[in-house]
């Protein structure tokens, strides 16, 4: 009887080690997909904010359409830059549409696209490194 129980002394090591790269995994997917999770948040965060602000300001400050790429390097994404605050503004690009529908109503299209790198290694080789993620608001001016 002692002899049976001494040869299974080591089944729980050996069964551990079978399972933990399987645990150590999955620990590290949810760390990377909180990371992703939470640098999307606060991209979407910063295009409503900033698309409001453009829709606001770009048409009360009379704009020409000549002068929208100037207004947008000088005050919007400066704008922009100022509300990031975990998301680093050399991997952020910034669009900015303007566009009238004939009529008296002027509508903006902001689009962000910020390149998140993935540190975890096994993570990164099943995502691609950088992700790109993308939010785009389009807001009628008032």
């Amino acid at each position: 009887m002692w002899k049976a129980a001494r040869d299974r002394k080591g089944q729980a090591l050996v069964e551990f080690a079978l399972i933990l790269p399987a645990i150590i995994f999955l620990l590290m997917a949810i760390m990377e997909g909180g990371r992703i999770l939470s640098a999307y948040l606060e991209l979407q965060s910063v295009a409503r904010d900033c698309a409001r602000y453009a829709s606001i300001r770009c048409t009360v400050a009379n704009v020409p359409e000549a002068q929208v790429e100037t207004w947008v390097s000088d005050t919007l994404r400066p704008y922009i830059n100022g509300r990031l605050t975990s998301l680093q503004d050399t991997r952020l690009t910034v669009e900015f549409v303007r566009s009238t529908n004939g009529m008296s109503e002027v509508w903006v299209e902001l689009t962000l696209k910020y390149s998140l790198n993935v540190v975890t290694p096994i993570i990164s080789d099943l995502t691609g490194n950088p992700v790109t993620l993308t939010s785009r608001l389009i807001m009628r001016s008032e």
